[in-house]
């Protein structure tokens, strides 16, 4: 009989911007980060590229949708990651995203190195650096977050 094991992931929101969201997922409060989940909103009908590196598109099927909300895993590049762990960030996503009434979406895995990310403090620039950096890797298109200080001690950043 397989047993099968119960994954618990834990997410913790840094970023909250009209473009952006951010979040750090640990296994337990104080752990360290095991992956970064950003989803950026681009603001604008879906088209087929946006699904030109996904496997299961079928342009048939295909209709277009008001908006297209790109969702990326960042996981770290000396680190595995298990069709089980992909499965449960899946459903985090999904539970984000999935009842938007005209809003299409999907979601990338990317392997990245984390460490580049970790020493980063929220209210410095770097947070925008890298996730800057992201949004380039994931769309070939620069984003130019800016975030202003004043607004990380507010739900939404500016």
């Amino acid at each position: 009989m397989k047993m099968e094991t119960e994954l618990r992931m834990l997410l913790v929101r840094k970023i909250n911007h009209e473009s952006v969201e951010m979040y750090e997922i640990k296994d337990k409060l104080y752990s360290k980060v095991k992956y970064l989940l950003m989803m950026f909103d681009m603001h604008r009908r879906d088209s087929e590229d946006d699904y030109k590196e996904m496997k299961w598109f079928d342009k048939e099927d295909f209709e277009v949708s008001e908006n297209i909300i790109k969702a990326v895993i960042i996981f770290d590049k000396n680190e595995k990651i298990s069709t089980e762990e992909k499965e449960e960030l899946y459903e985090i996503v999904s539970g984000f995203l999935e009842d938007k009434p005209d809003c299409a979406w999907n979601l990338s895995f990317y392997e990245m190195d984390l460490c580049e990310y970790l020493p980063i403090r929220l209210m410095d620039d770097k947070v925008c650096d890298y996730i800057n950096k992201v949004y380039f890797k994931v769309t070939g298109d620069n984003l130019n977050l800016q975030i202003k200080n004043e607004t990380y001690n507010n739900l939404i950043q500016k």
